[in-house]
C-alpha cells in the first residue's frame, strides 16, 4: 500500500484546489488562506483553524506552502523557485517552519523544454532512491511517466489521447499496490476514476462541472478500510463509505468554500480567504 498513498499524495498535489494559476493571475492575488471550520450536531461554528496558506507570484505559481496543525504550528512547509516565472527548478521539504530541511526537489528539462524526469536529494545532499522520467510521443505530448527506486521501475503511468489532443486516459501500472485508470472529458477534465484491483475494475470516484467548466462536485466510493491522516484529525473510513465534496465560487471564479460529507452527513467545511 506504500505506492497506492504516494500515488495519491501526487495526484493530490498536483491539482491544486481548482484555483488555477490563471485565475489567480487575473485576480493579482498573491497570498490564499484556506480555514477549516468546527463541526458540531451537523452545524458549522465560528470556530476554526488555518489549515493551509499559499504564496504566490504574479503569474499564479506557489511560492510557499504552509500545512497547519490544529494547534497553530507548522506540520510542514514547501518553498518553490522558478526560471522566468513559470518553470520550476527546485522545490524544498521541510519540516515545521523551515526547522529542518527535509528533501530537494529539481525538475529535469530537455533542450525544447520539456520535463524529462526529476532529481530528488535530501537535506545533506546524498540522493533519494526514488526518481521519474518523462517520455514524449512525436506530438510532444506526454506519453508515459516513469518513477524508479534503486534504479527499478515501482510505478509507470501510461497517457492516452484524443484527435484535437486533449488528454482521455492516464493508467498506472505498479506491482506492490492496485492499479488505477483515470478517464478525461472533452475539456480534458478528469471525471472518472477507476481502481484496478482483484481482476475488477471499481468506480472510486466521479468529478462533476458546473456551465462554466468549474469543478462543482467530487463523489468518492471505499472498497476496503481506510485510515486517512488528515489536517485537523484522523479517521477511518470502512469498506462501502461515500465521500461527496460541493465546490462554491466567487463570481471572479476563485473558490468560496468547501463542503465534505460521509454518508450525507457533514463532516468538513472550508472557507478560502484571499489578498
Amino acid at each position: 500500500m506504500k505506492y497506492l498513498l504516494f500515488y495519491f499524495l501526487f495526484n493530490t498535489l498536483s491539482h491544486y484546489e481548482g484555483n488555477t494559476p490563471k485565475v489567480l493571475s487575473e485576480n493579482d492575488i498573491h497570498h490564499v488562506q484556506c480555514y477549516n471550520y468546527t463541526i458540531k450536531n451537523g452545524e458549522v461554528l465560528k470556530d476554526s483553524f488555518l489549515m493551509v496558506e499559499r504564496r504566490f507570484n504574479a503569474e499564479g505559481h506557489p511560492l510557499e506552502i504552509s500545512i497547519y496543525e490544529k494547534d497553530g504550528s507548522v506540520r510542514s512547509l514547501y518553498e518553490y523557485a522558478y526560471k522566468q516565472d513559470s518553470i520550476l527548478m527546485e522545490r524544498k521539504t521541510y519540516r515545521g517552519n523551515r526547522d529542518s530541511l527535509v528533501e530537494i526537489h529539481e525538475p529535469i528539462y530537455n533542450k525544447k523544454g520539456q520535463r524529462t524526469g526529476s532529481h530528488n536529494a535530501h537535506a545533506d545532499g546524498a540522493p533519494k532512491l526514488l526518481n521519474t522520467a518523462t517520455k514524449y510521443n512525436r506530438k510532444g505530448q506526454v506519453k508515459k511517466t516513469i518513477w524508479r527506486e534503486k534504479g527499478k521501475s515501482i510505478l509507470q503511468e501510461s497517457y492516452t489521447y484524443r484527435l484535437d489532443g486533449k488528454l482521455m486516459t492516464v493508467q498506472t501500472k505498479q506491482k506492490r499496490a492496485d492499479n488505477f485508470k483515470i478517464y478525461y472529458n472533452h475539456e480534458g477534465q478528469r471525471t472518472h476514476v477507476y481502481q484496478l484491483a482483484n481482476k475488477r475494475k471499481y468506480l472510486i470516484q466521479k468529478l462533476d462541472y458546473n456551465e462554466k467548466g468549474q469543478l462543482s462536485e467530487t463523489h468518492s466510493h471505499t472498497y476496503r478500510k481506510m485510515y486517512i491522516i488528515g489536517v485537523g484529525g484522523n479517521y477511518i473510513l470502512k469498506k462501502g463509505d461515500k465521500i461527496s465534496r460541493t465546490i462554491t465560487y466567487h463570481s471572479n471564479g476563485t473558490i468560496k468554500e468547501e463542503q465534505e460529507y460521509i454518508n450525507k452527513k457533514l463532516f468538513a467545511v472550508k472557507r478560502y480567504f484571499y489578498e
